[in-house]
């Protein structure tokens, strides 16, 4: 399995975790594959959206509790949940690298191997100014790009005098 291999999803793992394409509000998608003892996604779940019967139980989604409020982004220390919006194109991602892009600005957009697929604006950033949490960033991209994109990375700006 690539996954143990390279730390990258295979396909087939990923296969049932878009959401539908008309959704009327955003949906967390859960790319932890590993069973081991980890539970904060489930804990902070004012839904109980995020299902596990034992704590190293590999977290499911169940989406029509999904409320799209992003705490369990904030709360996986594997970085393996997101958000997507189809209806808006908009992708949540943790980012737990400085700077912090700003709301407008333009940032690259990376897939899962860290490639970059898209430049993508930044239309929301939570929880930065707590030290302790991680920072979650919304970014809207390309609607063929929403279940791609998984990191971003803030673009160096260009000195004035340059």
């Amino acid at each position: 399995m690539k996954l143990f291999e390279t730390g990258i999803p295979d396909r087939e793992l990923l296969e049932g975790l878009a959401p539908p394409p008309d959704r009327a509000k955003p949906l967390a998608v859960l790319e932890c594959f590993e069973e081991f003892p980890c539970d904060p996604c489930k804990a902070v779940c004012p839904t109980d959206a995020i299902v596990m019967n034992r704590i190293t139980d590999i977290p499911r989604l169940i989406p029509e509790r999904c409320t799209g409020c992003a705490k369990c982004v904030v709360a996986c220390p594997g970085l393996a949940i997101f958000m997507v919006w189809p209806k808006k194109n908009l992708v949540w991602v943790p980012h737990e690298f400085v700077p912090i892009p700003e709301r407008g600005e333009i940032v690259d957009a990376l897939d899962r191997e860290g490639n970059v697929i898209a430049q993508a604006e930044v239309k929301a950033v939570m929880n930065a100014r707590k030290k302790l949490e991680t920072t979650v960033v919304c970014v809207q991209v390309p609607k063929e790009l929403l279940m791609e994109v998984r990191a971003i990375r803030v673009r160096e700006k260009k000195d004035a005098r340059d």
